[in-house]
């Protein structure tokens, strides 16, 4: 392992090892089939794995390791580490500011013995704004990846300038993606559209994009169904297209993937659908026993928790809030940052976890 790989293989079992003693309900398990879904190790593997994956996640931070044995003859053994996490402060209500940073780490192994090993480290800082039903984050920052194989060894350096815009509901949403990397003198733009929406219990998205670069003028696609089981696990599968990316020089591919995850520990029953009455956001979930009382965070409080109280045999809070687009998530009182199984709204954050949109008119 390259001494970049040992310090991220140490930054992550530092992170765990503070972890608070309740903290079992933050992890989940997940268990898949399929090409990989990360895209440094796409540039040097090939064929279909097994892969299993253990995640960690709270609102702020969130860390995976993962492994894979091969269905296919011409496909490696591999493993990979990564840690993640968005640092934020809000400026106003409907302004805030924080800064995307990650790490991964990989390695592989064929059967004739071929090896290699990288590790990429993205940071980006972002400002997003509400107004209206439009949530608009405006990024901007650098990639790196490092390489050392029998094949030889690489590095390579892309800057980033970026705008996402999402436009959703409860029910449904799109999320307009424009970014452009620059580096050794070219430049790559693109342009990436998804959209989601809930078909019953289940929830179902698609995308697409291009790039449109002189030296990168590919497209890529992808679509994909989960189905929750029970309150605590999904069943879910999809197939994408993915054109080379700048940073890590992979080929274009198309890979298909079905798996199952498994939330460790208890979590919420879904909810009624959340209100916004007279300017105020109200938020609702069952209550039980003599539980301690949940809070909620999201951007309409700059992701600080809020505590909810009881009424009845559920727990509320109403929440001013201005027109606009806003992400939160519930959090227990051991700490876990979660939302719901079928929970309106409920959509990934690009995390390994969850969370919910709502749309104030």
């Amino acid at each position: 392992m390259t001494s970049a790989g040992r310090t991220l293989l140490l930054l992550l079992i530092g992170s765990l090892a503070g972890a608070s003693p309740g903290s079992a309900q933050r992890w989940a398990v997940d268990v898949y089939a399929g090409g990989t879904r990360y895209e440094a190790l796409a540039a040097h593997t090939t064929g279909a794995n097994i892969v299993g994956n253990l995640r960690y996640r709270t609102a702020r931070f969130s860390a995976y390791v993962s492994a894979a044995a091969p269905m296919e003859g011409d496909a490696p053994l591999w493993s990979a580490i990564g840690v993640a996490g968005r640092p934020s402060l809000a400026l106003r209500s409907n302004l805030g500011l924080g800064i995307d940073l990650s790490a991964d780490g990989y390695g592989f192994r064929y059967d004739d013995g071929i090896t290699g090993t990288g590790v990429s480290t993205h940071a980006l800082p972002v400002i997003s704004i509400a107004t209206g039903r439009v949530l608009v984050e405006l990024t901007g920052g650098r990639h790196d990846h490092v390489f050392s194989g029998d094949a030889g060894d690489s590095s390579r350096h892309l800057y980033e300038i970026a705008g996402r815009t999402s436009v959703g509901s409860t029910e449904r949403y799109a999320i307009l993606d424009v970014r452009s990397l620059y580096g050794s003198g070219q430049s790559f733009p693109m342009a990436r559209l998804q959209v989601g929406t809930t078909l019953g219990p289940a929830q179902a998205w698609a995308s697409a994009g291009r790039w449109f670069g002189d030296d990168l003028a590919e497209s890529t696609w992808g679509a994909g169904l989960m189905v929750p089981i029970g309150a605590r696990s999904e069943l879910w599968g999809g197939v994408r297209h993915d054109a080379p990316d700048p940073l890590y020089r992979n080929a274009a591919r198309t890979t298909w993937n079905v798996g199952y995850s498994l939330k460790l520990g208890g979590t919420a029953e879904p909810s009624s659908t959340p209100v916004v009455r007279n300017g105020t956001l109200i938020l609702r979930l069952p209550r039980s026993g003599g539980a301690a009382a949940p809070a909620v965070a999201g951007e309409f409080s700059g992701w600080q928790p809020l505590p909810m109280r009881a009424s009845g045999d559920t727990w509320v809070i109403e929440i001013p809030v201005r027109p606009g687009a806003y992400r939160f998530a519930f959090v227990s009182p051991d700490g876990e940052w979660f939302v719901p199984a079928g929970y309106p709204g409920r959509m990934s954050d690009d995390m390994g976890g969850h969370v919910a949109l709502v749309v104030v008119p």
